[in-house]
């Protein structure tokens, strides 16, 4: 629904292109998802790092969004 998907994984990383007016939202699915997952797996909470560029190896635009309000 959110024009979000993933391109590929690796290792505990993911790959993804999303629309630029959802990227926050798919943002914060995805860190809830990949802590959950971490968390239901190893009964501790974890921890999940985040980057947002316009280029896959672009510099990391993640402030440009404004993400202030998502745990890293």
């Amino acid at each position: 629904e959110l024009g979000g998907h993933i391109l590929m994984t690796i290792h505990d990383e993911l790959i993804c292109e999303v629309k630029q007016e959802n990227v926050k939202e798919c943002l914060d699915i995805m860190v809830n998802e990949m802590k959950k997952a971490g968390e239901d797996l190893l009964g501790m909470p974890m921890k999940c790092d985040t980057e947002v560029s316009d280029v896959w190896t672009g510099e990391n635009q993640r402030d440009n969004y404004l993400f202030k309000d998502v745990e890293e």
